[in-house]
């Protein structure tokens, strides 16, 4: 019995249950042993303890990525002059990435304030396996002495929270932009 309920008349065998819903059941075996002795049948009932079985509700789906691709779209970065990183993400989980599902292309550690760029939500909905690419504009801040090594990390969000493997660091020079001085004359 199942919580009461007569569930199956099997003399032996395996009784499965497929779809029950979350929660938990109690369950009871009972058998009658018959025993013939001499031309006596005795008729014995037998019941095993309860055995209670907790169902649990299926895990909550998994967002994961992981990158393809990243590249820059140009060799000179210029302080304070704006480039684009392209950054393509593969959907490694178990969910769907969507706009309206709030998945996103970010930087972690303040990238966002540091680099002047914005969050960019995934252009269309992504099922897992299936790729995204973004195309993220940055601008290097003008205040970089004597320019110097950069490097850029982006990551997947889902409604601000971080998930699945970082880019790691893609890494450039920024250049401090040329004085507009022109040469006039020599005495």
């Amino acid at each position: 019995t199942q919580n009461g309920v007569l569930l199956s008349n099997f003399a032996n065998g395996t009784y499965t249950v497929y779809g029950l819903p979350p929660g938990t059941y109690q369950y009871m075996l009972t058998a009658q042993g018959i025993r013939n002795l001499n031309g006596e049948e005795i008729v014995r009932s037998l019941q095993s303890g309860p055995v209670v079985i907790t169902v649990n509700p299926p895990p909550a789906p998994v967002d994961s990525a992981e990158k393809v691709a990243a590249s820059l779209n140009t060799n000179r970065v210029v302080a304070g002059q704006p480039f684009v990183a392209t950054v393509t993400m593969r959907n490694t989980g178990e969910t769907t990435w969507s706009p309206e599902g709030g998945y996103a292309l970010s930087m972690p550690d303040n990238g966002l304030v540091y680099w002047n760029a914005a969050s960019s939500a995934v252009p269309a909905v992504i099922p897992p396996g299936q790729s995204a690419t973004f195309n993220v504009t940055l601008t290097p801040s003008t205040g970089a002495a004597n320019g110097g090594w950069y490097g850029v990390t982006f990551q997947m969000q889902r409604n601000g929270s971080w998930f699945g493997l970082s880019t790691g660091q893609i890494g450039f020079f920024v250049w401090q932009p040329v004085n507009s001085a022109e040469f006039q004359s020599q005495s």
